[in-house]
């Protein structure tokens, strides 16, 4: 039975050398359709996997100011919601962060950059805190000050931010922010970096649509003299839809390409038939059964799928790992794609090949060598 189906194969792949010329461009053809498949499948399911991965613990959203009547979006120098507002929206939600996305405004203090926050509650390391303050007070992170810190300030000492000098009344240890400034000097202190766009996280387990449509009614309360509107955009669900969406168009052209080139084997192999009748209806003289017939066609096609799979598996991946790594995407794909793609290419080598291969079994033997 081996030696059978080895002689068979021997034949198909003989078949194969003759006819160089026409199985490179079926190969050519499907390694073509089969890669840009591939490569759709491997992006796709790595994007998925590095989206999944970012929001599997923490979720985060966009809050962007508009104007729906002009369609204009809040410019930065209109400030809407004051870091105090910040702050009390905070303490209503204390398990979810709300935060402006662009970075903390900063100062220039003998010649270098320190970040600033507004803030009454700070987590006092030494000296005196905002509750009775009324004056330009600042507290200090405990790193910039001393004698191993980058500023040589101590508590009492005066500061000069811009043209304004604040006294230094503490230090902490809160990472947030390098410099810190009481709520009520908010509105007075120019901040060039501030924005209006504002981002919330929260534990992905703690999402719901209705959670933040909650917080984005009290975002527009406090906002409610504007003419902006809050509304919030889900960017790891807007992008996994263009994600599927680009994805499945490029399926499709890429399944067309392939049904074009299965096409071309189909012919091929049809060809083939009408080319070797007189050398199938000998194999049959000598004993070939019907079914073996077919299985020598099958094998042909089987050879050329297979070379093509191969070579688009290659492709594919180089291709794939290239794109991913200029964006800085860890590649990853399912094991079940690989299996389905396994077993789709069996099941096109199969549909590719049965027609041919009945007509080649069903060609009539005496009449061919009359």
């Amino acid at each position: 039975m081996i030696t059978k189906y080895k002689n068979l194969y021997k034949l198909s792949s003989d078949f194969i050398k003759e006819n160089k010329k026409r199985a490179f461009l079926s190969v050519i053809s499907v390694t073509i359709g089969l890669t840009g498949i591939l490569i759709v499948l491997i992006i796709s399911s790595s994007i998925s996997n590095n989206l999944k991965a970012e929001t599997s613990e923490i979720k985060k959203l966009e809050l962007t100011a508009i104007n729906e009547a002009a369609a204009t979006i809040a410019p930065e120098d209109e400030q809407l919601i004051s870091d105090y507002d910040l702050n009390f929206l905070n303490s209503q939600y204390p398990d979810i962060d709300i935060t402006r996305s662009a970075p903390l405004p900063q100062v220039n203090i003998d010649g270098k950059p320190y970040s600033v926050s507004f803030a009454d509650q700070i987590t006092l390391e030494e000296g005196s805190d905002f509750t009775n303050s009324t004056g330009r007070d600042v507290i200090l992170h405990k790193d910039l000050i001393g004698e191993d810190g980058s500023l040589d300030y101590k508590i009492g000492d005066k500061i000069a931010i811009g043209d304004i000098y604040y006294t230094v009344v503490g230090t902490t240890t809160d990472t947030a922010s390098n410099i810190y400034m009481p709520m009520y000097l908010d509105a007075s202190f120019n901040q060039d970096s501030s924005t209006n766009a504002l981002q919330v996280s929260m534990p992905t387990k703690m999402y719901k649509a209705e959670l933040m449509d909650e917080i984005v009614d009290q975002i527009n309360e406090l906002n409610q003299n504007s003419t902006y509107t809050y509304m919030y955009f889900d960017m790891d669900e807007i992008l996994g839809m263009l994600v599927n969406i680009l994805s499945t168009v490029a399926v499709v052209f890429g399944s067309i390409i392939l049904l074009v080139s299965l096409i071309g084997i189909i012919n091929m192999l049809y060809v083939s038939v009408s080319e070797r009748q007189s050398e199938i209806a000998i194999l049959r003289s000598q004993g070939l059964q019907k079914s073996d017939i077919s299985m020598m066609f099958l094998f042909e096609a089987l050879i050329i799928i297979c070379i093509a799979t191969i070579i688009s598996f290659i492709f594919a991946f180089i291709i794939s790992i290239l794109i991913l790594n200029f964006q800085d995407i860890d590649l990853h794909i399912s094991p079940l794609y690989l299996v389905s793609i396994v077993l789709f290419v069996l099941l096109v080598t199969m549909i590719t090949g049965v027609a041919p291969a009945r007509k080649a079994a069903s060609l009539n033997i005496s009449e061919i060598l009359i």
